[in-house]
């Protein structure tokens, strides 16, 4: 996989990049390799590698990230837009996450 391919003109958001982060350190990737475009096949991730990123993300962003949405995460920006509307509805300022 090239990386260079999948980079954006566009900076990631906040929340973007927070998720980027989650997914290297669950999988132990090195920083770079995953990238906002990037899909989870690209990376060679599985259905169990799927469990350990969806508790990655649950304990990193106090949510709950629901079953039936799992089999439909399937690249970074998929996360990212599930995630989006339950940072937002946390207790306390979940905007601060989300910009």
């Amino acid at each position: 996989m090239n990386t260079i391919e999948h980079m954006s003109t566009e900076e990631p958001d906040l929340l973007t990049r927070r998720v980027i982060d989650v997914l290297t350190r669950t999988q132990g990737m090195k920083p770079g390799e995953i990238q906002p475009d990037s899909t989870f096949e690209e990376l060679g991730f599985d259905s169990l590698d799927a469990i350990n990123i969806v508790f990655g993300l649950e304990n990193a962003f106090e949510v709950k990230i629901e079953n039936e949405v799992i089999p439909g995460i399937t690249d970074v920006r998929a996360v990212v837009e599930q995630l989006r509307p339950l940072v937002a509805a946390r207790p306390g300022d979940g905007r601060a996450t989300t910009s």
